[in-house]
């Protein structure tokens, strides 16, 4: 929402697309393949990615004289092969990097899934035989204590666990591209000053650093449904709803998220103290590697009393 407040930045008008991370990208442009094709020819290799990309490239028809044009898929960080197919494709692509506590994140994204599930009428994640969305996160984590990071992921569950590994995550991204390509900040700067974040983003982007932005309310805040049905109307599951957001300036915006989730939305539900204990273990020594790769002090994501 930050970034598509700026005059200068068009966003797809669906925030995660996903894109570079279907599985056909694997197939028609495996990594280590240097032939220099295109990713219009490589995409009509395969007639998923060919439909794919037209609907892809549908997210940005609105865009006329913006300078940038980007989205926010945050699964390309974890995703084996997406770095990969971006640098090929998209050589001269900046990346703005937002780093959460990654058991706050998998907490977060396990709160997020039960809604969309349930909006959804899901019972079960894909690849779970069956499992509850809670029952295959448990197991997610079970195996990641006893064997590291999930090199292959088959279920949702699986590749939320597999996303905390930051450490092992932005090394492969670093070996693609030049460090330079990235803006990279952690969730507590975000917190404390988004205004002074976004300043520096748009600098990284090249656009206007003094555009000010209109609001700093969170847009995507974690909620339970009081009534599902009702929630469900007032997102952009409704394709009303979806273009009235399109339409509407960000204060209004805000306005409406924030009257939607005091009105029709419960507290977010607290995180299991066992998971997390054993999510802390799982991180930590990828956490410490990170501290020395971007440089940053990240002891409260350790165990208290940690550095």
């Amino acid at each position: 929402e930050y970034l598509r407040a700026h005059p200068d930045v068009s966003m797809s008008t669906t925030k995660e697309p996903d894109f570079f991370a279907l599985p056909e990208w694997d197939r028609v442009h495996p990594v280590g393949d240097l032939s220099g094709t295109t990713l219009r020819d490589d995409a009509a290799r395969n007639q998923r990615l060919a439909e794919e990309l037209v609907g892809y490239e549908s997210l940005f028809s609105g865009a006329v004289d913006e300078a940038r044009l980007g989205e926010a898929s945050a699964l390309y960080l974890g995703h084996p092969t997406a770095a990969w197919h971006l640098r090929e494709y998209f050589p001269d692509a900046k990346f703005v990097v937002l780093l959460r506590d990654p058991v706050e994140r998998a907490h977060s994204h396990l709160v997020h899934a039960r809604r969309i599930y349930a909006e959804q009428g899901v019972q079960s994640p894909e690849g779970a035989e069956g499992r509850s969305i809670d029952e295959e996160f448990r197991r997610a984590v079970r195996v990641a204590a006893i064997d590291g990071m999930p090199e292959d992921t088959v279920s949702e569950p699986e590749i939320w666990v597999r996303a905390g590994f930051y450490h092992a995550h932005l090394t492969r991204w670093f070996e693609v591209f030049d460090r330079d390509r990235f803006a990279l900040f952690l969730f507590e700067d975000f917190r404390e000053d988004a205004r002074a974040v976004m300043e520096q983003v748009y600098g990284h982007l090249g656009v206007d650093p003094s555009f000010s932005l209109p609001t700093t309310e969170a847009f995507n805040a974690s909620v339970v449904p009081k009534n599902q049905r009702l929630f469900t109307t007032f997102t952009t599951a409704n394709p009303i709803m979806r273009r009235a957001r399109d339409m509407a300036p960000p204060r209004a915006r805000a306005f409406a998220v924030r009257t939607r989730n005091r009105l029709l939305g419960g507290s977010k539900p607290p995180a299991d103290d066992d998971l997390s204990s054993t999510l802390r273990t799982i991180y930590r020594s990828d956490t410490v590697e990170l501290q020395d790769l971007i440089g940053r002090d990240l002891g409260a994501w350790l165990e208290p009393g940690e550095t």
